[in-house]
């Protein structure tokens, strides 16, 4: 997960550097080594692709309870980001469940920002948590959009080039569409793949890449574009093997253009015997 969630990965070691500078006395108060803190976030990370919400929760029960609330920023985090997870993992039906954890998460974040400011990666979670609010709470989509810009330009300051602004950009922009000053969500996506694509294997981070190209296949399905949603989606799969979701939407289009090439075929097969029909009944009538 870029710089926390993948502690071993390309900016793991920037990141509680950043920590450690902010505030020095978080990491002492971290009981479990960081080490364990990237295990338990590749749990969350594959629990939110596999679809298991039970995982995801077990997770968060996990860091709670090993961890006095409010003793890290790193932790917050960490929390933070489980409860976003397991927002979006939460049913329509549910809704008052998923803005509990959406809310949640922004506190978290907050907290977690009040000890390490300098943290892109914190203001890129509360951008993607405000605009989880703002879907869910439609009503009140006008106070929590400008938040989500107003952290998402506090990341941009700190690291302009990390792909999940692009990202995170879009789903604030589909949240209620205008806030962002015209941002295009299908033009987000498109730079946020291309700058996780451009990234080395090494560098990799956790979330957010195969998200994009999720969310870009669900736009292109939302435009009856067919081929480019199942490329998509393919390519989220290609990200991420187990992503349940990207893999259902894929088994979706495949069977609608499917669909779509029975229903054509009678109607090329008609066309294609219709001057011989004709001659027929010409000639027919002609005897």
């Amino acid at each position: 997960m870029h710089a926390l969630l993948s502690t071993t990965r390309r900016l793991g070691a920037a990141a509680l550097a950043v920590l450690a500078a902010a505030a020095p006395w978080a990491l002492a108060q971290v009981d479990s080594p960081p080490a364990e803190l990237a295990a338990l976030a590749d749990r969350a990370h594959s629990a939110f692709y596999r679809g298991d919400r039970a995982a995801l929760v077990e997770v968060q029960t996990v860091l709670e309870s090993t961890h006095v609330a409010g003793s890290s920023p790193l932790v917050e985090y960490y929390i933070a980001y489980t409860d976003y997870r397991i927002a979006l993992l939460t049913p329509e039906e549910e809704r008052a469940e998923a803005r509990m954890h959406y809310a949640a998460c922004t506190g978290r974040t907050g907290r977690a920002l009040k000890g390490a400011d300098s943290l892109a990666e914190g203001w890129i979670l509360l951008g993607a948590c405000r605009a989880g609010q703002a879907r869910t709470e439609p009503l009140r989509a006008f106070y929590h959009t400008p938040l989500a810009g107003r952290a998402l330009n506090r990341a941009e300051e700190i690291d302009p080039g990390n792909p999940r602004l692009p990202f995170v950009r879009a789903l604030v922009a589909e949240a209620r569409p205008g806030v962002l000053g015209g941002v295009d969500p299908a033009a987000e996506l498109r730079a946020a793949v291309t700058a996780f694509d451009s990234l080395d294997a090494d560098e990799r981070p956790y979330w957010g890449h195969a998200d994009s190209w999720v969310a870009l296949g669900r736009i292109y399905l939302e435009r009856d574009d067919l081929m480019r949603a199942r490329d998509a989606f393919e390519n989220a799969l290609l990200v991420a093997p187990e992503y349940v979701q990207a893999s259902r939407m894929l088994d979706d289009v495949i069977a609608r253009l499917g669909s779509r090439r029975l229903q054509s075929s009678p109607q090329r097969n008609a066309r294609a015997l219709k001057p011989r029909n004709t001659a027929d009944i010409t000639a027919s009538m002609a005897i």
